[in-house]
C-alpha cells in the first residue's frame, strides 16, 4: 500500500510556535533544516517561559516546551518525555508528534531529560503536574518505568513508550517488578519500538563481510554506546554478539572480536573521546559500531577518525542518521547505518490519544499493546536519498490520515503500521 501525501520532495514544511530572545516567533513554515537550526533557540525561550509559570521557588525540573493550543481542540493535553528535542532525531520525533497532535486537536507539552534517570522520572511528574491526560516517553532503563508507571497510576495519566519497551528478560521478580506493575496498571498503554536485536545483527554482518581496510571483512570491532543500561542499547548489543557468535562458529580459523563498549553520552565530544579511548586501547581496531545517542556521538566519532587519519582504516556502522549521511556513505566514512522509520512516536501518540479519549480500553492483567517497527538499513547515498524522500521530507501521515489512524482498532493500527513501514523501508533499503 502506498499513501498519497500530496507532498513534493522537501515539501514537508513545519510550523513552530514559541518565544525566543528578542521577541515572538510567529507561526511560520520552516524547512527541515530551518527547523533543526531554530528548534534549539526556540526551546530555550519556551523553556524559560514554562519554568517561570510552573516551578515553585527552590524547585528544579527538566526543561519544558509547549505548543500553542490547536484550533478546534477538544481539551486533550499530551505530554512528551524525550532525551532531547533539539538533536536531529529528537527534534524530528517531536515535530512528528506535534503534527499528529495538531491534526487531532490536542495540545502538546515537551520535557527533555537527557537520559539522566532522575530527570526521566521527574519529567513524567512534571508533565502530570502540567495537566497532561496522556504521555509518550522515550525512557532509558526499565528501572525508570517502575516509577513512571506508579506516577501515571497515581495521577490518572496514560503512558506509552516509544523507541523503547519493557524487556521480557532480566526483570525484577515479584509484585513490585516493572513487568508486574505494567500488567497491573490501568494507565500503561504499551510500547512502539524497533527490532533492536535485528538491527545489531545486520550491522555486525555488514562489518564482518564488507568492513576492514581492504573491504574483505573486519575482525576487531569497537563499540560506542550512549548510556550504560539503556534497554535499546542492550538489545542492539545482543544482536551484535549474536551475529559475531554465529560468524565465529562458522569460521573457526577466522574469528572476530567485539570489544567492551565505551559510553559517549549524547554529545559529539563524548563520541570523539569514546573512539579515542577504544583506538588507544585496541591498536588493531578495524571497525566501529556507534550504537545510538541521537546522531551527535556519531559525528564526534567520525571527526576523531578523520583527525587521526584513520578514515578508511576503521569501518563505521551506526544506529543513527546524521543530516550529512549521504555524503558520509558516498565518501566511505560510514559503511552502513540503521535508522528507525520514525513511525514510533506517531503511533505511540495515536495509541495514547485513543486511551485518553476512550477508543482504546486499557485493562489490568496484560502488558499493554506492542507495535514492533523494523529498522531501515542504508549502505549508499542512493539508498539514503530514497529514505530521506520517503521519511524525512514529509510526515509519516497527512493530517487526514492521522485522524483515520485515531479511529482504527489496535489490529487496524498494527496492519497500517506494517503497511506504512514496509512501503517506506523498501524505498530506503538497498
Amino acid at each position: 500500500m502506498r499513501y498519497n501525501y500530496g507532498q513534493t520532495r522537501g515539501g514537508w514544511r513545519r510550523a513552530l510556535v514559541g518565544v525566543i530572545p528578542g521577541g515572538l516567533l510567529h507561526m511560520g513554515y520552516l524547512t527541515r533544516s530551518d527547523f533543526l537550526r531554530l528548534s534549539g533557540l526556540a526551546t530555550a525561550g519556551i523553556c524559560a517561559q514554562a519554568l517561570l509559570s510552573s516551578c515553585s521557588p527552590g524547585t528544579t525540573t527538566p526543561a519544558a516546551t509547549t505548543t500553542a493550543e490547536a484550533p478546534g481542540t477538544d481539551g486533550v493535553k499530551m505530554g512528551v518525555s524525550i532525551w532531547s528535542s533539539t538533536d536531529p532525531l529528537g527534534a524530528l520525533s517531536v515535530d512528528i508528534i506535534r503534527q499528529a497532535a495538531n491534526a487531532l486537536g490536542a495540545e502538546v507539552v515537551v520535557v527533555d531529560h537527557a537520559y539522566v534517570p532522575e530527570r526521566v522520572t521527574a519529567s513524567v511528574e512534571t508533565l502530570a503536574a502540567a495537566g497532561c491526560d496522556g504521555i509518550v516517553v522515550c525512557n532509558a532503563t526499565d528501572a525508570e518505568m517502575a516509577s513512571i508507571i506508579r506516577s501515571c497510576d497515581d495521577n490518572d495519566v496514560y503512558v506509552t513508550q516509544f523507541y523503547r519497551h519493557i524487556r521480557e528478560d532480566g526483570q525484577e521478580a515479584g509484585p513490585t517488578g516493572v513487568r508486574a506493575l505494567a500488567e497491573a496498571s490501568r494507565r500503561y498503554v504499551g510500547a512502539v519500538h524497533g527490532d533492536e536485536a535485528a538491527c545489531g545483527v545486520a550491522l555486525m554482518q555488514a562489518l564482518l563481510e564488507k568492513g576492514g581496510p581492504s573491504g574483505g571483512g573486519a575482525r576487531h570491532v569497537g563499540l560506542v554506546g550512549w548510556v550504560e543500561g539503556d534497554v535499546a542499547f542492550q538489545q542492539r548489543l545482543g544482536g551484535l554478539q549474536q551475529a559475531l557468535d554465529e560468524w565465529n562458529a562458522a569460521h573457526p580459523d577466522d574469528t572476530a572480536t567485539l570489544f567492551d563498549p565505551i559510553y559517549a553520552g549524547l554529545t559529539a565530544g563524548g563520541g570523539a573521546r569514546a573512539v579515542e579511548s577504544l583506538a588507544n586501547a585496541h591498536l588493531d581496531m578495524d571497525a566501529l559500531v556507534v550504537a545510538g545517542g541521537g546522531g551527535d556521538p556519531l559525528v564526534g566519532a567520525l571527526g576523531w577518525l578523520e583527525r587521526a587519519g584513520r578514515v578508511g582504516q576503521v569501518s563505521v556502522v551506526a544506529c543513527d542518521f546524521p543530516d550529512d549521511l549521504a555524503d558520509r556513505l558516498a565518501s566511505g566514512e560510514v559503511l552502513m547505518a540503521a535508522g528507525g522509520d520514525l513511525c514510533d512516536p506517531l503511533f505511540a501518540l495515536v495509541l495514547t490519544y485513543q486511551a485518553v479519549t476512550g477508543k482504546l480500553i486499557v485493562s489490568e492483567g496484560d502488558l499493554g499493546r506492542e507495535l514492533v517497527v523494523p529498522h531501515v538499513h542504508v549502505s549508499d547515498a542512493e539508498g539514503y536519498a530514497a529514505f530521506e524522500a520517503s521519511s524525512l521530507d514529509r510526515p509519516p501521515c497527512s493530517d487526514d490520515e492521522v485522524r483515520e489512524l485515531a479511529d482504527l482498532s489496535f489490529e487496524g493500527l498494527r496492519e497500517r503500521a506494517e503497511d506504512l513501514v514496509q512501503d517506506r523501508a523498501v524505498a530506503g533499503d538497498n
